[in-house]
């Protein structure tokens, strides 16, 4: 047995260097997949919460680019063409760097002389870990370096003439620790008393020249890998984005945030904005991923490899692990597993048609023959199929005839044979799997969510969702003795669909945002949720596998986009690129698709082939942080009503 589920940790942050060294998977057979730590643009690696921005920069940086040399440090170094100098913005601690009673710009000039120290102690970690490494320059090389450091800050103390990068460092920290003290004290003392002690950008970029001077550094790019931006504030992000537009080689920038981390693109370089393309270059992961399916797949079993090799599970053994995913071979019509689900017990749609005709034609003997018509015991799913095809002519038509359940009996069977058209296989293939979920839950049974396919789709391309929704699927086997990396055992399909449905409650409550935005954005992806449920669990629904909705967001007021572009950022939604275009005036209508980590949390599936059309007027029900409950249950009836049968009132004329 294990003496750890390999998914228990899902944080790059909580992993050493080892452990992500041995737990990295390349997305591609690049050297460097997603961005390259020798890129002079400024690159920002942003994107969901999960995507592996992290690891993806501590892979890139000092401590493993030394893990990975054989024979020489400076060597190797040489080779990748640059030295990563890995800053995770949270060790910032941002927070301290404002209120009591100091204007912004006293905050601002203190923050850009911490930030530098801070940079330039790390690098000067780096250099002093190569020369204890293997002493690749003399005394008057590190002597010129640390004389040309020290000019660069003023009132700097004069060093002893022994060790002087050890003693360059310590008085560096020495300064940075001044100005620690000094913020520390600023809300006692209502004042801030530091020195400033160089111009903005001149010791970072200054000790980059200074650095590459040293012999086998010599063209090599210095890149800050500045990760968690969102941790700064927008006064501070001013200055790093002044950084990035004045920065002068060989110092570089990788800079990683979450989307709606980033605040601004401003600088303090006379009101001038950084632009996408010309300062810098954006890559969003998720978009890589979404390119391949079959390439993504293929990075997330080799990423659930290399966690069960880590976790000391034999190499075959991790390899063929996702194997124990997948449920036996089964008929195109899901005719075992509905079976099962059904049992003895009565099925509920065939009582449900029952029920609708005899309150529209308030005969017994009409409503057993329509009944009758489409039952089909050994098939549940072509009752369902039946039902919903004669559901469509009842409404196209208008009103109620018995002949639409025996039209649309007769148009199904065949799907039983191999005797079934073009037109009804595609209508199996259109409908199966929100019928399937509706006998289910007539059936007052889970629907079933397993597979490595599916359990890959649901991620919506974050990575880390994989691993949270293994690391709940695998928990609860071990409770329940299902012991999940044992030898020849597969994991129940009920023990998947419960951790999935875990999985999505905890994707809910962990990517939306802080505050009050949080809980308008919460309100409104549960009403987005219901709605798409209610419509994929209605007697006639109106689109296939919907889990999307469109609108052209006319006469939508700021709150109410600022708390979709929430949702967005957050990654509750995803926008869809190119939108949609509109069937009656020719524009495009932006599109939204609710995230498949949350499907599971409504009993939806994972398509994309339904689109829900709303007015702006709907759309505002459901997202608008002024909307109540009434006006979400209008919207919900109006768009509900018509998919529930009888379609119209049982007073008007029927023909039997």
């Amino acid at each position: 047995m294990m003496p750890q589920n390999p998914f228990e940790v899902t944080k790059a942050v909580d992993f050493t260097d080892h452990e992500i060294a041995t737990r990295f998977v390349s997305f591609s057979t690049e050297d460097y997949p997603l961005v390259d730590p020798r890129s002079p643009i400024t690159q920002y690696l942003v994107g969901g919460k999960g995507g592996g921005r992290t690891h993806l920069m501590r892979f890139y940086s000092y401590p493993l680019q030394k893990d990975r040399a054989s024979g020489s440090l400076l060597k190797a170094l040489k080779g990748d063409g640059y030295l990563g100098i890995y800053v995770p913005a949270s060790g910032l601690d941002g927070s301290r760097f404002e209120g009591a009673h100091i204007s912004d710009d006293a905050w601002r000039a203190v923050f850009a002389q911490s930030l530098e120290i801070r940079l330039v102690l790390l690098l000067l970690d780096i250099i002093s870990d190569i020369q204890a490494t293997e002493n690749p320059w003399n005394a008057d090389e590190l002597e010129h370096l640390v004389e040309t450091g020290s000019q660069l800050i003023l009132d700097f103390p004069k060093l002893k003439a022994n060790s002087p990068l050890a003693n360059f460092r310590e008085a560096l920290a020495a300064v940075q620790q001044n100005i620690d003290a000094a913020i520390n004290n600023a809300p006692l003392k209502k004042s801030l008393e530091v020195l400033i002690r160089f111009s903005p950008g001149s010791l970072v970029f200054g000790m980059g020249s200074a650095v590459q001077q040293l012999q086998g550094l010599d063209g090599m790019k210095l890149t800050y890998m500045l990760d968690e931006l969102e941790n700064l504030t927008e006064s501070q992000q001013l200055f790093v984005n002044t950084l990035v537009r004045e920065k002068k080689l060989p110092t570089c920038f990788l800079i990683g945030s979450r989307e709606w981390g980033i605040r601004t693109q401003k600088t303090l370089s006379a009101g001038e904005e950084n632009k996408e393309g010309s300062e810098f270059r954006k890559v969003v992961p998720e978009n890589a991923y979404s390119q391949s399916e079959e390439a993504y797949k293929r990075f997330c079993v080799d990423m659930i490899e290399k966690r069960l090799r880590a976790a000391d599970l034999e190499p075959q053994a991790s390899r063929d692990w996702v194997r124990k995913l997948e449920a036996r071979k089964t008929t195109s019509l899901l005719d075992d597993a509905l079976l099962d689900a059904i049992g003895s017990r009565d099925r509920k749609h065939l009582t449900r048609v029952r029920k609708v005709v005899l309150e529209t034609t308030r005969s017994p003997e009409i409503a057993d023959q329509v009944v009758a018509e489409v039952r089909c015991d050994e098939h549940p799913l072509l009752e369902k199929l039946a039902i919903l095809k004669a559901f469509q002519l009842w409404s196209k038509e208008g009103l109620f005839r018995p002949g639409h359940f025996q039209q649309a009996s007769e148009f199904v069977r065949p799907l039983a044979t191999d005797s079934a058209q073009v037109e009804q296989k595609n209508f199996l293939n259109l409908w199966k799997h929100d019928m399937a979920a509706q006998v289910y839950a007539d059936q007052s049974v889970d629907q079933p969510y397993f597979g490595i396919d599916t359990l890959v789709g649901m991620t919506g391309y974050l990575p880390r969702n994989l691993l949270v929704i293994l690391k709940y699927i695998t928990s609860r086997a071990t409770w329940r003795d299902e012991q999940p990396f044992g030898e020849g055992v597969v994991v129940p399909i009920s023990t998947q669909s419960a951790g999935v449905r875990e999985a999505s409650s905890w994707y809910l409550n962990d990517v939306k945002p802080l505050g009050e935005i949080g809980t308008h954005c919460d309100r409104a992806i549960r009403r987005l949720g219901s709605l798409l449920r209610d419509i994929r669990y209605s007697d006639k629904p109106s689109e296939v596998n919907l889990t999307t909705f469109s609108s052209n967001l006319e006469g939508l007021d700021q709150q109410t986009i600022k708390v979709i572009e929430s949702c967005v950022k957050h990654r509750m939604l995803i926008e869809v690129p190119m939108g949609r275009q509109s069937r009656n005036r020719g524009s495009v209508h932006r599109k939204f698709k609710l995230h498949p980590m949350l499907s599971p949390f409504f009993g939806l599936g994972f398509g994309r082939r339904g689109d829900l059309s709303l007015t702006g007027d709907e759309v505002s029900a459901l997202f608008s942080p002024g909307s109540d409950e009434a006006a979400f249950q209008t919207v919900a009836k109006r768009r509900v009503s018509p998919l529930t049968a009888p379609f119209k009132s049982p007073a008007m004329d029927q023909l039997f």
